[in-house]
């Protein structure tokens, strides 16, 4: 069946209508409701105020006609001599009197100290009543109700005595007159506190009774005694306590009564209290108020009788238009678009009174033109909302994976420290799940040290925005108790709250770099074989009591030790018994030496002690000493027993050496000179015994340094480095070869340090860069890619022309400056660390690289390798040469290569003459191989023989 719009709009507006007219009586009758339950509360209310009053004033007579009689003298004589007859007298007389008002049912008078002058009648007045008399000065009362319900009052009497009397009236007369006057129905309540204390009924008073159908015993004492049957009923429909909110109730004869109680007496007893209990007769009122709620709903009925039908009639024919409008709507899946246009024109009226459903049309025309357009762009959203939804799960999949499976502590601090997120592995190592961690301090995970103010001080000052980062190390303690090292990185977010930023903070697991570093801080001060400190170290030391000695004018001694025929004891039962060897000398040093003397094995069977503060004969003893206790050391057994001699030389300080290198020299001269005196000896070092061969050779290779800077004689060879991963070639070393006059090979080594000594390493450096630049120029034009290494004395980067020549070289060449890597020694770059450091910088800045030569056996500290902008790291070939053989080199070499890469650098190990050893360095992670078994050094020619023909074409140009 059809139901048009019109008829539903018009039963809606009805329904809406008569709705509204029903909300609004109801409204309307509960309102009236409660202002008519506030009306009866405040009536109640006001008689209860009267009540009071009416105690009050009856108090205020007695006070005022008692004031007078106790000034008079009868009264004060008789006080005065506690005279009880003449009291009992005039009480009798003021009782006479007081008929008028109240009969009393006792006279009780107390002096300013609460004592008992005189009394009449059986009970007595509460001792509280006296005291708040004596103590305010004005007069008090309270009720009580037993059998009977008395009112006690207490009245100071004006008198210079400061008497009070107190008497007890009945009540029942109270009540009788208060309702007299009021015109209101009120009894006093007595609420007994158990069923033990009721008063059976043949002990009431005519005007009270018991209510027994309220739980609690009540008894009420009223002047009306028709309203006991009307409580009683009252009882059986409300408890007694709802009557303290005031009830209305009705009886049967259709009389409504407004109930109400108010607290009474002025003490509470333990037995029971009192409270005035208010009917009022509230029938004629409620009937006036029911008569004007039904007037409101009559006058709702007939507005909303002529509303109805109006509003009805102004909108048939909107909704008949639009009526006409939905029915051309039906067809448009039917008809065509022009169609339904034509239909929908035909809709509009011609007249000037044009309403909403006319204004329409156009919108409607619209939407048709447009319903096509919004369709497909809808699908066109909707695809694409369905495809970046797939891809927020996909990167919500992988940032959940990815915190949890990663190996490090993942966290989010809000900005008052407290943890907010964490992810699997850092529970894990907490021992507690997420939800115990949040909210808790960032800061209780980590152990209290020194550290740790200073840490809550950054983490605060990025979380105030004052900095946007913060890295440490702190120790911390797994949940099994063991203590690791963690590396701490703090980042601020850009999501801020009321009070700051919030801080994300990555931990990760640096134990084992840690323990490396400590390890390899003390391997680069020390000899892993002996435990004795190393010739780095022994330098340090010597420069350090050297300086000292010249301040204070001190003598001292430097021993140099050189083991007879140690190479016999390798060679006859191998480098283990030889190594036997060289723990049991280094034991027998230690043992001999004082708390103040300094051992050391400076390399090989080479070993050297520093005696501070000692003169030459102390000196010389010391040297016979050690030779006698070096000669008690022997190893091996049986027919392969070694006993061990040692070569001494003795060098006393700062007399025959001011600077290490001098003194060094003059020590192992000295030295040289006891193995040629027959071994197994201490020879002191003396001027005039130094040999004519040892100045002849310093002579020698200082003519031979300066004539090949003269005749630019010097060549350079190459040795491949080969790339562990790729099995290719990375880069060659340039490597510095010179000849003699037979054009055999001289010592490069020899010929460096002579170059050092006389202080031209610094113009021979120059010239090798240049000739490694030129040859890189040349291959770059042959088509040649490589890279190219060229090693630096460490005075060079003293020179304050190096990188104005390397900056030349480049103009001048243009070759790519990443193919060139400088390769500096442990020691050149710690000699001056803050020259060398800014140096390297400059060149790094260019594009050029850098490589640190011989890692690992006297470098200080790993605190130069993270300053440092190395690129490559070569671990020494002390480390490779014996690695198949030596688990303990093994171990060193893994922990360099951790060491370099967790700062980035690549490592390149000396030294590798086997296959076996160069499949070992691959397991190791080691990045680069350098030695025989790769390449020996050759010259450039052999590698890249089109380099000769270029060089050949540029010299005939």
């Amino acid at each position: 069946m059809f139901f048009g719009v019109r008829w539903k709009m018009g039963l809606l507006i009805g329904a809406i209508l008569a709705g509204m007219l029903c909300l609004y009586g109801v409204i309307q009758l509960a309102g009236i409701d409660q202002h008519f339950n506030l009306q009866q509360a405040q009536r109640t209310q006001e008689y209860d105020r009267q009540w009071h009053r009416f105690i009050e004033q009856r108090i205020w007579r007695y006070q005022r006609y008692l004031s007078q009689q106790f000034t008079l003298p009868i009264w004060q004589q008789a006080l005065e001599n506690a005279d009880t007859l003449i009291l009992e007298k005039n009480i009798g007389k003021l009782q006479e009197i007081a008929l008028i008002l109240d009969p009393w049912r006792a006279v009780t008078i107390f002096d300013a100290q609460g004592k008992m002058q005189f009394h009449s009648g059986d009970e007595t007045p509460d001792a509280w009543l006296i005291n708040q008399a004596l103590v305010s000065s004005t007069a008090h009362w309270y009720s009580h109700c037993d059998q009977e319900c008395w009112l006690w009052i207490a009245i100071p009497v004006l008198d210079e005595r400061r008497t009070v009397l107190s008497i007890a009236v009945d009540m029942s007369s109270l009540i009788t007159e208060f309702a007299a006057l009021s015109q209101a129905d009120a009894m006093l309540v007595s609420v007994h506190a158990s069923s033990a204390s009721l008063v059976p009924k043949a002990t009431l008073t005519s005007n009270d009774v018991n209510i027994l159908s309220w739980p609690t015993p009540v008894r009420l004492f009223s002047a009306n005694d028709s309203l006991h049957g009307l409580v009683e009923r009252i009882a059986f429909s409300y408890p007694f306590e709802n009557l303290a909110n005031g009830v209305r109730y009705a009886d049967e004869n259709g009389r409504l009564f407004w109930v109400k109680t108010f607290p009474f007496s002025a003490i509470l007893s333990d037995q029971n209290s009192q409270q005035m209990l208010y009917l009022d007769d509230i029938t004629d009122e409620y009937q006036q108020q029911v008569i004007l709620a039904g007037n409101y709903l009559r006058y709702g009925l007939a507005i909303w009788a002529v509303l109805f039908p109006l509003i009805l009639l102004l909108l048939w024919q909107p909704v008949k238009n639009l009526h006409k409008l939905n029915d051309a709507m039906r067809r448009a899946r039917s008809e065509s678009s022009e169609q339904l246009r034509q239909r929908i024109l035909e809709l509009q009226s011609p007249g000037k009174w044009i309403d909403e459903t006319q204004q329409l049309l156009p919108g409607v025309l619209m939407l048709i033109d447009q319903r096509i357009f919004v369709q497909r762009l809808l699908q066109q959203r909707t695809e694409l909302l369905e495809k970046r939804r797939a891809d927020l799960e996909k990167e919500r999949d992988f940032v959940t994976t990815l915190l949890d499976t990663a190996h490090a502590i993942i966290l989010l601090q809000s900005s008052r420290g407290k943890i907010e997120l964490i992810n699997r592995y850092g529970t894990k190592l907490v021992g507690k799940n997420s939800l115990q961690l949040v909210h808790t301090s960032f800061t209780s995970l980590l152990p209290y040290c020194e550290e740790l103010p200073d840490i809550r001080y950054q983490l605060d000052a990025l979380s105030k925005g004052m900095r946007d980062d913060f890295t440490h190390e702190y120790e911390f303690k797994r949940f099994d108790g063991k203590r690791i090292y963690m590396a701490w990185f703090h980042a601020r977010l850009p999501s801020k709250d009321d009070y700051g930023y919030q801080i994300l903070s990555i931990a990760l697991d640096v134990s084992q770099r840690k323990h490396a570093e400590e390890y390899l801080g003390w391997l680069a001060a020390h000899d892993v074989l002996t435990g004795l400190v190393n010739r780095r170290h022994f330098a340090d030391e010597l420069d350090k009591i050297l300086k000292s000695s010249l301040r204070y004018h001190q003598s001292g001694a430097v021993l140099c030790f050189d083991l007879d025929q140690f190479k016999d004891v390798n060679d006859t039962s191998g480098h283990g018994v030889g190594d036997n060897l060289l723990k049991s000398v280094a034991r027998v040093l230690r043992k001999q030496a004082r708390d103040t003397d300094i051992v050391a094995r400076l390399g090989g069977d080479e070993f050297a002690m520093i005696l501070p503060q000692a003169d030459e004969l102390e000196s010389a003893e010391t040297a016979e000493r050690l030779c006698r206790a070096l000669n008690k050391v022997q190893v091996g057994g049986g027919k392969s027993l070694h006993y061990v001699s040692a070569s001494i030389g003795v060098a006393i300080f700062p007399r025959q050496g001011k600077t290490v290198a001098e003194l060094l020299m003059n020590a192992d001269m000295a030295m040289s000179q006891a193995k040629e005196a027959g071994r197994n000896g201490w020879k002191l070092f003396a001027d005039d015994d130094q040999t004519r061969t040892s100045v002849n050779e310093r002579v020698y290779w200082n003519e031979m340094v300066k004539r090949t800077l003269d005749d630019d004689s010097f060549e350079m060879y190459y040795q491949p480095i080969k790339n562990l991963r790729t099995q290719t070639i990375s880069h060659y070393e340039a490597l510095l070869r010179i000849f003699d006059d037979q054009h055999k090979i001289l010592s490069s080594q020899k010929f460096i340090l002579s170059a050092e000594a006389s202080g031209t390493i610094q113009e021979l450096d120059m010239r090798i860069i240049a000739r490694v630049f030129r040859h890189k120029a040349h291959l770059e034009s042959c088509g040649i890619v490589t890279q190219l290494a060229v090693n630096l004395s460490g005075l060079s980067f003293k020179n304050i022309y190096l990188v104005e020549h390397i900056e030349s070289l480049y103009q001048r060449y243009q070759i790519d400056r990443s193919s060139i890597i400088f390769e500096i020694t442990e020691t050149a770059a710690v000699s001056d660390a803050k020259g060398t450091q800014e140096t390297m910088g400059i060149i790094k800045k260019s594009g050029y690289r850098f490589s640190l030569d011989d890692f690992g056996v006297g470098f200080s500290s790993l605190y130069y390798l993270k300053k440092f902008p190395f690129d490559y790291v070569k671990i020494d070939g002390s480390f490779v040469r014996n690695l198949t053989e030596d688990l303990d080199d093994q171990v060193l070499v893994k922990a360099l290569v951790e060491v370099a890469k967790s700062f980035g650098q690549f490592t390149i190990a000396e030294y590798v003459e086997t296959s076996e050893c160069c499949e070992l360095l691959k397991t190791l992670n080691v990045d680069y191989a350098q030695g025989y078994f790769i390449g020996r050094p050759v010259p450039a020619e052999e590698i890249w023989p089109q380099l000769q023909l270029n060089i050949d074409a540029a010299k005939t140009g």
